[in-house]
Parts: C-alpha cells; sequence; structure tokens
C-alpha cells in the first residue's frame, strides 16, 4: 500500500475553526478509503504589518487501501 501525504493550511486563528472543518470534511469523504497513520501540526507567527498573524499547517500521512478487482 502506498503512502500518502495531504497537507492543510491556513493563516489566521480566526481561520482554524474552518480549517478543522475541511479536514473533517474530507476524512468523512475518504473514510472508507483510507487509513489515517500519522499526522504532524505546525503553528507559526507571521509578520503582517504592523503586528502578527498566526499559521497553522496540518499534515496527515495515509495509507490507499489495496486495489480490488472484480470477481476477486
Amino acid at each position: 500500500m502506498a503512502t500518502r501525504l495531504k497537507l492543510f493550511s491556513t493563516t489566521g486563528a480566526e481561520n482554524f475553526t474552518k480549517l478543522e472543518s475541511e479536514i473533517n470534511e474530507w476524512l468523512a469523504a475518504e473514510d472508507a478509503h483510507i487509513q489515517p497513520v500519522n499526522s504532524q501540526t505546525a503553528t507559526c507567527a507571521l509578520p503582517e504589518g504592523a503586528g502578527t498573524k498566526q499559521a497553522l499547517v496540518i499534515a496527515l500521512w495515509y495509507l490507499d487501501p489495496p486495489h480490488h478487482h472484480e470477481g476477486h
């Protein structure tokens, strides 16, 4: 089985909830087809004008299922 990586990211703490929803929707759509094996979350501060803005990146490693052939 092949291991794949899916990246999700957003900038601004106000968007973190939307990102969580995006990830959950993606997982729900792929639930019958993939097996998550690892995840990594990183946050960082980005300069923006006079202040800073937070960014969030989530990496999700998952396994593709074996391909099933009809009649097997």
